[in-house]
């Protein structure tokens, strides 16, 4: 099968050859230069052309300030979400990576206070927290009830 020339009226695409759209003939150009008039003024223009162009309208002064409102309003939306969202977080399935340090005590008692703040550095040896001592007097006091009764 012969190939086809390409041509100014072909292009060559990969899937084959199609003609092209035949470039739009010029039109003659037209003198710009304005002569005068025999009486010494210059032509009066083309009527027809200035009926085309349309003269350039400002809108009117309620759709000005309605669309400044609007933009205000939005600002202000706008400033209220980005507040709103940098300090406040959601999601649905939220996991904690840290390090967790449980304490246990070898004592049981109820706490009666508690000496440190959460996040608070603490040094070997400080009291955490202090217990109540009631429990432990009562016990006492049964162990030195049943030493009596022995002796």
């Amino acid at each position: 099968m012969a190939v086809p020339e390409l041509t100014t009226q072909h292009s060559q695409n990969g899937n084959g050859i199609y003609p092209t759209a035949p470039t739009p003939v010029d039109a003659p150009e037209v003198d710009q230069t304005q002569t005068e008039t025999p009486d010494g003024s210059l032509p009066k223009p083309d009527v027809q052309a200035s009926a085309l162009k349309s003269p350039r309208r400002r809108p009117p002064l309620p759709v000005l300030a309605l669309a400044g409102a609007g933009l205000i309003a939005g600002c202000l939306l706008g400033v209220r979400w980005w507040a709103y969202t940098s300090t406040h977080e959601t999601t649905d399935d939220a996991q904690l990576q840290g390090h967790l340090y449980p304490i246990s005590s070898r004592i049981p008692g109820t706490v009666a206070q508690v000496a440190v703040d959460d996040n608070q550095r603490v040094e070997a040896g400080q009291p955490l927290v202090q217990l109540d001592p009631h429990d432990y007097q009562v016990k006492v006091q049964q162990a030195q009830a049943a030493q009596a009764s022995v002796v």
